[in-house]
């Protein structure tokens, strides 16, 4: 059951990426299952960009650069990274290596510059330290503070039974925060587990509700 269940689901899969990776075939003529290039861009940003180097979309302050003529190199290369991205050409991951071989540069010259940056931005995936990178707002990162406290909190009053099934969240949780922890991340990129958190939230409230009930309004009723 188990195998079948498998081969069905890689099955589904194959047939949802099959047509953009024919596409990617006939525009490259290389196998390209779904997209290539991004990560070094993504690798370099990281290395710098927080809410006080960000200008806007591509530009960043002198201060931010400290390699040997790497302005310079940055915006030729975020030039032709983004004339290859919108054409969809296979180039771009060509431009993709040389901001991975320039973010590597930067991580090897200052490692604890860049350390420091990737600790400071980790608030970002769950709402907090907001960028406005678009002209629409995010959602407020109070309401994640909010999600967050109950769902710990719902870890807290649960059983051990329970509480294996809930780790299953908080093992995705920490999964996210460490895959993109070298990367430049937005707030939406955890979007993904939002319901996940929100539903640990509901069990949260219940149980905190519980509690109140055995061990305030129990042990002191209202007055008749």
């Amino acid at each position: 059951m188990g195998v079948r269940n498998a081969a069905l689901f890689g099955g589904a899969a194959i047939c949802v990426v099959a047509p953009w990776t024919i596409r990617n075939y006939h525009v490259s003529r290389r196998l390209v299952p779904v997209a290539a290039g991004g990560l070094g861009r993504v690798l370099y940003d990281g290395t710098f960009e927080s809410g006080g180097t960000w200008e806007t979309s591509g530009v960043y302050g002198d201060e931010v650069f400290y390699l040997p003529r790497e302005k310079e190199r940055f915006g030729a290369l975020n030039a032709a990274f983004l004339k290859n991205w919108q054409n969809g050409s296979i180039r771009v991951q060509q431009v993709d290596e040389a901001f991975a071989q320039m973010a590597i540069e930067r991580i090897q010259t200052r490692p604890l510059a860049c350390l420091g940056n990737w600790l400071a931005k980790m608030p970002r995936l769950w709402y907090q330290d907001y960028i406005p990178v678009y002209l629409e707002r995010e959602a407020s990162g109070t309401w994640f503070v909010f999600y967050f406290t109950f769902a710990l909190v719902a870890f807290g009053l649960s059983v051990k039974e329970e509480r294996v099934l809930m780790g299953l969240v908080g093992l995705l949780f920490l999964y996210l925060t460490l895959i993109f922890l070298p990367l430049r991340f937005e707030p939406r990129y955890g979007v993904a587990l939002m319901p996940g958190i929100v539903a640990l939230t509901g069990v949260g409230l219940g149980k905190t509700w519980g509690w109140m009930k055995t061990n305030l309004i129990a042990v002191h009723p209202s007055p008749a």
